[in-house]
């Protein structure tokens, strides 16, 4: 069951991190059963919805629609655009205070 998958490498994943593991076969490996996961996701969103109205208490048709309108899900690559859009909200998070030191999103993007 494509449900059991998921907990299945949200449960590894975690072992992994637990682990220290930075092997980057390993994490190449968890981010395309990630995708697989996603892929599913998109194409059963009354399924997910209903999986997540159990954990959420929310009504199932309110978690499809949402899930129907999302432009993107999960896990994607990390493109040059993206990183300086989330560059732009760090540096204006730290010139509100809502942050105490600023920092450069790039350094953290792992790239294959």
């Amino acid at each position: 069951m494509k449900t059991r998958r998921y907990v299945v490498m949200a449960i590894a994943t975690w072992l992994l991190t637990l682990a220290g593991c930075n092997s980057q076969n390993m994490i190449k490996i968890i981010l395309e059963e990630q995708r697989k996961v996603e892929e599913w996701a998109k194409a059963h969103p009354s399924e997910v919805a209903k999986l997540l109205a159990k954990q959420t208490k929310y009504k199932p048709e309110i978690l499809e629609f949402s899930l129907k309108r999302r432009p993107y899900f999960g896990v994607f690559d990390m493109k040059d655009e993206f990183v300086a859009e989330q560059q732009q909200v760090v540096d204006f998070f730290y010139s509100q205070k809502l942050i105490p030191k600023t920092f450069q999103v790039q350094d953290a993007v792992w790239k294959p």
